[in-house]
This record gives C-alpha cells, sequence and structure tokens, in this order.
C-alpha cells in the first residue's frame, strides 16, 4: 500500500505517493479535518453530522455521512485507512513532524507576516 501523508496546516491536503489528491466536496473535506483531528480515536456520526450541519442537519444526515466516507476511501486509495469503531469512524494516521513540502514557496521568512495584520 503506497504511502499516504495528511496536511492539516492551511488547506487540508493528501499525498498518496508523492502525488496529491483531490479530496473532494467541501462537506467530505470536512469529515476529513474532524477524524483527522482525532487520530485513532472513534468519531460518531452524530459529532460528524453537529460538525457538517450544525443544529440544522438533514435528515438525512447520518446516510450522507456514510457516503462521504465511502468516498473518502475511495479517494485515499485505502478503505482500512477510514473504519467503523466503537459506534464511529477513525481515521488511521499517526501525527509526525511538520515537514514543508519542496514545492512551497514562503513569501516571507516562516513565522512573520510580509505585512502587518491590523495596519
Amino acid at each position: 500500500m503506497a504511502t499516504v501523508r495528511f496536511g492539516v496546516l492551511g488547506r487540508l491536503t493528501v499525498w498518496r505517493a508523492g502525488e496529491p489528491l483531490e479530496l473532494g466536496t467541501p462537506k467530505g473535506r470536512v469529515v476529513l479535518a474532524v477524524l483527522l483531528a482525532r487520530p485513532g480515536r472513534p468519531v460518531t456520526a452524530d459529532a460528524l453530522a453537529e460538525a457538517l450541519w450544525g443544529g440544522d442537519r438533514p435528515r438525512s444526515a447520518v446516510k450522507n455521512v456514510q457516503t462521504y466516507v465511502h468516498r473518502l476511501r475511495q479517494i485515499l486509495g485505502d478503505p482500512e485507512r477510514i473504519v467503523r469503531q466503537g459506534g464511529g469512524y477513525l481515521v488511521r494516521a499517526v501525527a509526525t513532524s511538520w515537514t514543508r513540502p519542496a514545492s512551497t514557496t514562503w513569501p516571507s521568512p516562516p513565522g512573520r507576516l510580509s505585512r502587518p495584520v491590523i495596519p
């Protein structure tokens, strides 16, 4: 199985075998972001629905969450990367140190803003 890397600083990104993946819909990205915030720990479908819709969730919320998880498994190319466990879903990921992808260029040195936030 190819190595999968997740980037959570800035825009959510995923690489498989060094190639960036297109993550699909914004709601699918939210599901993945919530799962990555709790790596190795289950997140209930109800908690995912809350993250997606808040108190205004559709009747089909649980089914929609299942669909988003199914699509993410397909995109990641590994159905065991996101598994059902303990009444929820968990992503199998290990937090490691942050590294800057080689293609990233900095507009200013890391940790410094190129212009003030408040004028």
